[in-house]
């Protein structure tokens, strides 16, 4: 049986994304972009339109087999997402002087996020940390 999705309010989200620390801005980006995880993972720098206040979802990551496989979104089509302006000048600084092929989010080492490490490691203890 599968769990209902638990939808957060604002402050929720707030105090979730401060419990995730370094990985704040992930959080409140995923929470108010709607991007899938694989999506935000393989999100690169020049996928980003900060003027516009947008980002290309043209790719994605899956883990198949415990490798990191890059392809399309799970629709297979490309699309444009708005970014919430109060987002984007914590990603502008973010992305400060990252090369346009580099990826936004990363692992501590600066490679590929991994879902599974993330939540394990950094998501699910901010999240009891917060009482959900």
């Amino acid at each position: 049986m599968r769990e209902e999705p638990v939808f957060l309010d604002h402050d929720q989200v707030a105090r979730l994304a401060e419990a995730c620390g370094r990985y704040g801005l992930l959080v409140r980006f995923l929470a108010y972009t709607g991007l899938r995880w694989g999506e935000a993972s393989a999100l690169r720098v020049s996928r980003r339109d900060l003027l516009r206040r947008r980002v290309t979802v043209a790719v994605a990551f899956a883990e198949v087999g415990g490798e990191l496989v890059e392809g399309t979104p799970k629709n297979h089509q490309r699309r444009l997402v708005p970014i919430p302006r109060f987002l984007v000048d914590e990603l502008a600084a973010h992305v400060a002087g990252k090369r346009r092929d580099a990826l936004v989010f990363t692992a501590p080492n600066g490679g590929p996020l991994r879902n599974t490490n993330f939540r394990s490691w950094v998501f699910a203890p901010a999240a009891v940390s917060v009482g959900r």
